[in-house]
């Protein structure tokens, strides 16, 4: 069972280095992406926009 959590990205260095690693799923202006590279492009992306996002664990 995955863990779905959605909100804005608030602290830059925390989310990249904690919760990054740990993801399955990144959804961002309803395009949802797989890879680290794509979640990482995405989410830099998203807390620079200051957006809503989910992601899944």
């Amino acid at each position: 069972m995955d863990i779905k959590i959605k909100g804005k990205i608030k602290d830059w260095d925390v989310f990249y280095r904690n919760i990054i690693p740990q993801l399955k799923t990144f959804t961002f202006r309803g395009e949802t992406v797989t890879t680290i590279d794509d979640i990482e492009n995405e989410a830099i992306d998203a807390f620079l926009l200051n957006e809503e996002v989910e992601w899944s664990y």
